[in-house]
């Protein structure tokens, strides 16, 4: 078992080799003491990396604490966003059960003035079993019945969801509690001569220093990984690949093909099983749910299926449509949106402490996410609201930011219901058979005790990958992809970056050398990018799905992959300008 990133940090100090070398080759930046800010105008009291649930829960939860004092000039917390408007960048879509469990003790009520689409209730989410005839099974045990919310659930698009989080404190970011900056991507953490996190650095090189930097970057966390004793890895489920199709009906299609009573009414479809005779068992999960005059299509599956199937995320979701089971609730839209992300979930069963010398990670940047009841949003930001009172009493108590004081966070966490249900030993279970294939096997066998269903409508027709693409129109430019040092791929023995679909941007040679196979006319401006033999810029193939599979799956963080205009309209022309909305 390896030792977690930040533990070596602390090795390296007790041994007296904690250098500006020993910093860079674990991936942080050195600072000496005497460099680092202590006047009030450079440093915060919190440097928050992301603006989603979890950031909004901890920021909120501390400003209620009473113990920061406010400056217009130079807020106490610094909310960093990546994307260049909030919730636009959120891989997830789906509902949001704000009371349950309870997000905030003090006013259990707080989000009763939510916007939604729709609501959800628990007789209205099910898991179905089906097959490629028709039949449709309802396991007696299922898990709506099981565990699920008892609640009233949200259909809320992210982007909407999100900014309404912050709006409801926008009177405290005017007060001078807290600001927020979007397009601000943090590249590394800073830490000091003691090896404690002292701040963090912009991709384009900007510092900001804090007593206690808070990461709520989700999913995909970058940092989080440090307190993990082994790298992300496709055979311990660490990793998800998601599709997804939005298509476009009137409500008044939607309620009938989904049996609603209006167009509030909502519900979830999840669907397992044997969905084709291409895919006879999927290992993971099809979610269907409407919207305000949309049908969202997702599916969730393990990152070898593609490789093993031979089937490109496109054959997927075209074998998918073929199913009696969506043509009957998808028949008659129009296909409006496509996309394709790649999904590392780094989980906290990995990782032997949940927080570090001026560091603690939230929500999804734990692995924090009940996929029984559908929580993301709720765990992510009740764990945000317990790092803000603990980080309150370390104020109130002036405590000090080191190890001993924020790992009371873990023990916060799992005494509050979101422990109770994640960090169980039955949830734990639960999450290791679902990442077996045998239950997978066995939801397609039990799919065979169906009843068939009746007036299927003709559905979507299957569609090529460039039909795909062209939902979001040509793109403007072109993603580039670099590969920082080709002799760690020739050394690389994962494949990661190939395994969870054949990526159809760039492959590695058998002697480690990136290579990129498009049009023979486009060769030459490739060769002109390259560097040198170990750095090549690539320029991606029409194929590219565009969902980061490449940077993300890296073990070694050995690829970097820079979209043209970040995350405005999945960089098409007919989006340009306006916010990615599905994805």
């Amino acid at each position: 078992m390896d030792k977690p990133v930040f533990d070596q940090v602390k090795l390296a100090v007790s041994q007296n080799k904690w250098d500006e070398k020993k910093a860079h080759e674990l991936g942080f930046v050195l600072i000496q003491d005497e460099e680092i800010p202590v006047d009030e105008g450079s440093l915060y009291e919190s440097v928050v990396m992301g603006a989603g649930p979890s950031a909004f829960g901890f920021v909120k939860q501390l400003i209620s604490s009473n113990q920061l004092t406010p400056n217009k000039d130079h807020p106490p917390v610094m909310v960093l966003e990546a994307a260049d408007k909030i919730g636009i960048k959120s891989v997830y879509g789906g509902a949001f059960w704000p009371k349950d469990g309870v997000i905030f003790d003090d006013d259990p009520d707080y989000f009763d003035d939510c916007p939604h689409d729709r609501t959800v209730t628990k007789k209205s989410d099910h898991l179905y079993l089906v097959t490629p005839e028709g039949k449709k099974f309802k396991p007696p045990l299922e898990p709506a019945t099981l565990f699920r919310n008892k609640t009233m659930g949200y259909i809320t698009p992210k982007h909407i969801l999100y900014p309404y989080f912050w709006n409801k404190i926008e009177s405290k970011k005017e007060e001078g509690y807290f600001r927020i900056r979007t397009g601000q991507s943090c590249d590394k953490l800073i830490m000091n001569q003691e090896g404690s996190v002292v701040g963090v650095q912009t991709f384009t090189g900007q510092k900001y220093f804090a007593n206690v930097v808070i990461d709520a970057t989700g999913c995909g966390a970058l940092f989080s990984r440090n307190l993990s004793v082994q790298p992300l890895n496709n055979n311990h489920g660490d990793f998800f690949f998601g599709i997804k199709l939005i298509c476009e009906m009137p409500n008044e299609k939607i309620n009938q093909v989904f049996g609603l009573k209006n167009d509030k009414d909502g519900c979830v479809l999840e669907l397992s099983g044997n969905i084709s005779k291409k895919i006879p068992a999927l290992p993971g999960i099809i979610g269907i749910y409407p919207g305000d005059g949309i049908v969202n299509v997702s599916v969730l599956y393990s990152p070898t299926f593609g490789m093993k199937s031979g089937l490109q995320p496109h054959e997927v979701m075209n074998e998918i449509l073929s199913s009696p089971h969506v043509k009957k609730v998808t028949g008659g839209s129009k296909p409006i949106e496509w996309s394709a992300c790649r999904l590392p979930e780094l989980h906290f069963k990995y990782m032997p402490k949940l927080a570090y010398d001026g560091y603690i990670p939230l929500g999804d940047t734990l692995g924090l996410v009940d996929f029984l009841r559908k929580h993301g949003v709720n765990t992510g930001m009740k764990s945000g609201a317990l790092a803000g009172e603990l980080i309150s009493k370390v104020i109130k108590n002036d405590e000090g930011y080191n190890e001993s004081s924020l790992r009371r966070f873990e023990v916060m966490l799992k005494k509050s219901w979101v422990g109770k249900r994640l960090m169980s030993r039955s949830f734990q279970f639960i999450h290791k058979m679902i990442n077996l294939p045998i239950a997978f096997k066995i939801m397609a066998k039990q799919a065979e005790f169906g009843k068939m269903i009746s007036d299927v409508p003709e559905g979507l027709p299957a569609m090529s990958h460039s039909d795909y693409m062209a939902l979001n129109l040509e793109a403007e430019g072109q993603p580039d992809i670099i590969i920082k040092d080709s002799n760690l791929c020739q050394s690389c023995v994962s494949e990661a970056c190939l395994s969870s679909d054949p990526c159809q941007a760039f492959v590695i040679d058998k002697n480690g050398k990136p290579v990129l196979d498009v049009d023979p006319v486009a060769r030459p401006e490739i060769l002109n990018n390259q560097i040198n033999f170990s750095k090549f810029q690539l320029i991606n193939a029409e194929g590219c799905l565009e969902c980061g599979n490449c940077e993300s799956a890296c073990p070694f963080g050995n690829v970097i992959y820079i979209a043209p205009t970040q995350v405005k309209g999945k960089h098409g022309k007919k989006n340009k300008g306006i916010e990615y909305r599905y994805n």
